[in-house]
């Protein structure tokens, strides 16, 4: 799996006229940081460019395409050259009849990249499937960093005992394969849905992926935002305020809070990028995103039945998804080497 980042190393006591944490100046820090790093402003322009193409998916469709790129059109015609061509092509194989989408056409207007295995416009089904899988990998990653920041706060907040306690789970959690303990959830949920209490998904809920791509990297995000608590929680300031009578309640609320939510903050795009790896996974194997919607992940699985004859699907979807992750991973690493250098990634499997 890929890399999440490590635990900060612990800072050592500071005096009173030491430079403050990253909280309490943090963005100038990263706009004196980031001037001049050509990468990291690459990479972000990349990350809007593909979100704008995405949220501008129903446009290409109304304006540019005239049709619905997620309705099955298998007896559509399109031009190609001023000839009105089919955009499946029937022919005989040992096994029976079956159809070959059209290609590339390089027209936006009629099929640019082509059809898939039900006629539906290509390029368009692209741009719905990224509004999809960066929805479901957006909201795991807002879901995971919620949870592993409650954890570490309620931690700090009631003492080194259930600090133990939690160091002890998180830890166990490390010992599962990431993807495996995803495929196995999303299998699970996938039968009949979840049905708890007041919560009633089905099976096809856009939420059932976002749970479960959100649950199994707690543990990745949480280790990191414990170690960075403990470290705050040594922090001359931090001290003072408990020597001064603060509660410890108070402490974490006006102290700690600020620089674990700068740090979140830096590590977001990384988040997102390893949850969006994880729904592509997930759906791939047809127990992630389900019918009737589509990602790029689905777009994979079903590009891998016509790789041999029209690999275009195949092709596209992978190098969107490569190109997004690779981008959210470099703008994060970057983030978090702008706000604090102690903060390093390595890999979990």
């Amino acid at each position: 799996m890929s890399a999440l980042p490590a635990a900060p190393a612990a800072h050592p006591d500071r005096a009173a006229n030491d430079p403050p944490l990253a909280a309490e100046r943090p963005w100038r820090d990263v706009r004196r940081e980031l001037a001049h790093d050509v990468s990291a402003y690459l990479a972000l322009s990349a990350v809007v460019l593909v979100v704008a193409a995405c949220l501008l998916a129903p446009l290409y469709a109304s304006r540019v395409a005239h049709r619905d790129p997620l309705a099955a059109n298998p007896s559509g015609t399109t031009i190609v050259h001023g000839v009105v061509t089919p955009v499946l092509a029937a022919r005989h194989t040992p096994t029976g009849r079956s159809a070959t989408p059209i290609g590339p056409t390089w027209d936006l207007g009629h099929y640019a990249l082509g059809a898939d295995a039900r006629g539906r416009d290509l390029l368009g089904l692209l741009l719905y499937a990224g509004r999809t899988g960066l929805l479901v990998a957006g909201a795991a990653a807002l879901v995971c960093v919620a949870l592993s920041a409650l954890l570490a706060l309620l931690a700090a907040l009631l003492g080194a005992f259930v600090d133990g306690i939690l160091a002890r789970v998180v830890d166990v959690s490390w010992a599962f394969p990431a993807y495996l303990l995803a495929l196995v959830l999303a299998y699970s949920l996938g039968i009949g849905g979840l049905h708890v209490g007041p919560v009633d998904l089905p099976r096809s809920s856009l939420w059932l992926p976002v749970l479960v791509v959100a649950v199994v990297h707690v543990p990745y995000v949480a280790r990191p935002v414990r170690s960075l608590v403990r470290a705050l929680q040594r922090r001359e300031y931090v001290r003072a305020a408990r020597r001064l009578g603060a509660s410890r309640a108070r402490v974490v609320a006006r102290e700690i809070l600020p620089s674990v939510v700068v740090r979140l903050l830096a590590l977001f795009p990384t988040v997102v990028a390893l949850c969006l790896l994880a729904e592509t996974a997930l759906s791939v194997f047809s127990v992630g995103v389900r019918p009737p919607e589509v990602s790029w992940g689905t777009m994979l699985g079903s590009g891998l039945v016509l790789a041999p004859e029209r690999p275009g699907e195949l092709v596209a979807s992978g190098l969107l998804v490569a190109a997004t992750a690779g981008s959210l991973l470099l703008l994060g690493s970057r983030l978090s080497r702008a706000l604090d250098p102690g903060v390093t990634i390595r890999g979990a499997s």
